[in-house]
This record gives structure tokens, C-alpha cells and sequence, in this order.
């Protein structure tokens, strides 16, 4: 007599469970064919075209830029506040960008270029990456964009006038490269704690971080920060002036400064008293001086080499009227 293998039996358990799949692929290909083919369940769709020199192309919520066939660099065009656009804005998948990536051979960013228009179902971007071909920013790029993180690069030069204002950076680190932020550059920017101006920094325009109230930490190594640059910024816990600064414009800061015990607005201040300083709150509307042209710094503060008289060419009246104090540890 003839008897089934347990290999048999498994083979014969199984077929009912392959049938049910079978059977359940071919409903769903039934149901679903049918919506694609009406339109109910869409595809993502891939647009692209050309402006100016640049080629754009929207795929779900990336879109991409990069210089039109035939050129191996280009400049993007400028926009102004008269109707004038850029033609991705007429894409319909222009409202759902969220991720914007700059690529290699995009030499210049152009003026309003991803500005948020308040009458407009524009995109809101929340990332920005830039490849290292980008020098510059210009004017009112990305005002008032919902961008939280940018990506830049070594290469970038210039950020120009209120080119990042108004948007909602979670967090800000300039690129070595950077030499110029113009006038409002990062004006009511986010809600970054920290900041660092780096040394190879040149110019900080006015106004270029006001506004920005979360500020906790600036170091200031560059080498010239305009009036009001962090005007109605923080109150700061911690604020280092380094060696290589040679101008603090007026009302740089909104800040009052104790040195033993008194207090000191910035006309008070003569620059013996800012060689080298590393100052820090505590809470209390007022920044007290920590250690100043000394090797040593408490609280673990980093303390640069003292700033000789001859190297710092002008700090302007007030230029620290904030609201902190500050005491001597020395």
C-alpha cells in the first residue's frame, strides 16, 4: 500500500495558503488598475524645465537645480517684487517641495529665487543643501522660507541682505569659506542657541542676527560686526570677543556689563577692558566679565590671546547695551 512522505503532508498544508495568496494578488491588481488608470491613485510624477541657465526638476518633495545641458556653470536669475517668477513656481508640484538640493556647477543663488510669497500655495521649505560650487547668496533669497537646516558648503563667500530673514533655523554653522553676511543677513532668523562667527569671516552686516531671542552663545572671531548686528538678540549666557575682532559697530548688542561689581554701559568701557574677554550671564538681564587678558578662565571658558590697543581699530559707543551684567572673577 501506498502512504504519503511527511514531505507530501507538508506540500498539501501549504497549497491552501498559496491559493489564498494567489487569489488575494489577483483582487488587489483587479481593484488597483483601475485607479491608476483613472487617475485615483497617482503615480509620482517627475516635472523639470529651464531658467535662465539653470535646469530645475520637482520629484515628490525634493527638487533639484543644476546648470541646463550644454553649460557647465551658471548663475541663477534675479527676481523682483513686480510679478516677475521663476517658472518652478508655476509646477504643480511646487507646493509640495520641502527639500531643496543646489548642485555642483550653481555658482550664484539669485535674488527672491525661493522667497515665500504670502498670496501664493508655494512650497515651504524646510532643508537647503548647497554643493561647493556656490559663492554667493544674493538679496532676499530664502526670506521668510520655513527652512530649519541648511547644508552649506565649503566655497560660499557672500550672503547677501536679508537673504536667510525670517525663517526658522533650528540651528546655524557658517562654512570657513564665508567672508561677507550682508545688512539682516539671518535677521529674526530661527531659534538657534549658538553661534559662531568664524575668524575668516570679514564683514557682518547690520542688523544681521537681531531679532533672534534664543540666542544663548556667541563667540565673535571675525573681523568687523556691524551696528546692531545682534540688536533685541538673546539675553546671551556667554559672549567671547576674540583676538582677531577690529570693529563692533553701535548697538551691536543690547547688552549692560558689571566689571567688580559696577555697572558699565559700553561708553564706560575703554579697551583695556576688552582685551581678550569672555563674559556670561545668569539669567538676571545682565553679563558679568569672567576673566579678561589672562591664561586662565573659570566655568572651563575658553580664552583667547588678549587683543592688543593697536588691533582693534574702532568699537563704537554703546556698541554692548544689552541686558546683562557682569562681575569680575580676577
Amino acid at each position: 500500500m501506498y502512504t504519503t512522505t511527511e514531505n507530501e503532508n507538508v506540500e498539501k498544508n501549504h497549497r491552501p495558503i498559496r491559493i489564498a495568496v494567489v487569489c488575494a494578488a489577483v483582487m488587489m491588481a483587479v481593484v488597483l488598475v483601475p485607479l491608476f488608470a483613472d487617475g485615483l491613485i497617482a503615480e509620482e510624477t517627475v516635472e523639470e524645465g529651464n531658467d535662465g541657465d539653470v535646469h530645475w526638476v520637482i520629484s515628490g518633495d525634493t527638487m533639484t537645480i543644476t546648470p541646463k545641458e550644454g553649460k557647465d556653470k551658471a548663475d541663477m536669475d534675479d527676481y523682483d517684487d513686480a510679478g516677475e517668477e521663476p517658472n518652478w513656481r508655476k509646477a504643480a508640484g511646487w507646493p509640495n517641495v520641502k527639500n531643496l538640493e543646489i548642485k555642483d556647477g550653481v555658482t550664484c543663488v539669485g535674488k527672491r529665487a525661493f522667497a515665500w510669497v504670502d498670496n501664493e500655495e508655494g512650497a515651504k521649505l524646510e532643508t537647503v543643501t548647497f554643493d561647493g560650487s556656490v559663492k554667493k547668496i544674493k538679496e532676499c533669497a530664502f526670506i521668510s522660507q520655513y527652512i530649519q537646516t541648511i547644508n552649506f558648503s565649503e566655497g560660499l563667500e557672500e550672503i547677501g541682505p536679508t537673504a536667510f530673514g525670517y525663517c526658522t533655523l533650528a540651528s546655524l554653522t557658517l562654512p570657513a569659506s564665508l567672508k561677507k553676511i550682508g545688512d539682516n543677513g539671518f535677521f529674526l532668523g530661527g531659534s538657534m542657541h549658538d553661534l559662531v562667527l568664524p575668524e575668516t569671516l570679514e564683514y557682518v552686516g547690520w542688523g544681521s542676527f537681531g531679532g533672534i531671542g534664543s540666542l544663548k552663545r556667541v563667540t565673535i572671531s571675525c573681523k568687523e560686526v556691524d551696528g546692531e548686528a545682534f540688536a533685541v538678540a538673546g539675553p546671551l549666557e556667554y559672549l567671547e570677543i576674540s583676538s582677531n575682532v577690529k570693529k563692533i559697530g553701535e548697538n551691536a548688542f543690547t547688552s549692560i556689563f558689571v566689571i567688580d561689581g559696577q555697572e558699565h554701559e559700553f561708553n564706560d568701557l575703554d579697551i583695556d577692558q576688552l582685551r581678550g574677554t569672555v563674559w556670561t550671564g545668569n539669567g538676571d538681564g545682565y553679563l558679568y566679565l569672567q576673566n579678561s587678558a589672562g591664561d586662565q578662565s573659570n566655568d572651563n571658558l575658553l580664552l583667547y590671546v588678549a587683543i592688543g590697543v593697536c588691533a582693534v581699530i574702532a568699537i563704537a559707543a554703546i556698541a554692548y547695551y544689552l541686558h546683562k551684567k557682569q562681575q569680575s572673577s580676577v
